[in-house]
């Protein structure tokens, strides 16, 4: 899945759900989309993926609530 949305995402604007740790969305956001939202329920879950965007040096691209 990841591979397949790389000719899909770039210069756009990307809303994930169910985030989890946010993969998904930080390989959106290498593949060259403008910005991405990553939503989930889990507090922990929004909390890892913030510190995996940061990580990647993509805090400026992706954010997670």
């Amino acid at each position: 899945n990841r591979r397949a949305i790389q000719h899909i995402v770039k210069g756009a604007e990307v809303l994930g759900a169910f985030t989890y740790t946010g993969t998904f969305e930080i390989h959106a956001a290498h593949y060259g989309a403008k910005s991405v939202l990553g939503l989930d329920i889990s507090e922990n879950a929004v909390h890892q993926a913030n510190r995996n965007a940061t990580l990647n040096g993509l805090e400026h691209i992706v954010h997670f609530e």
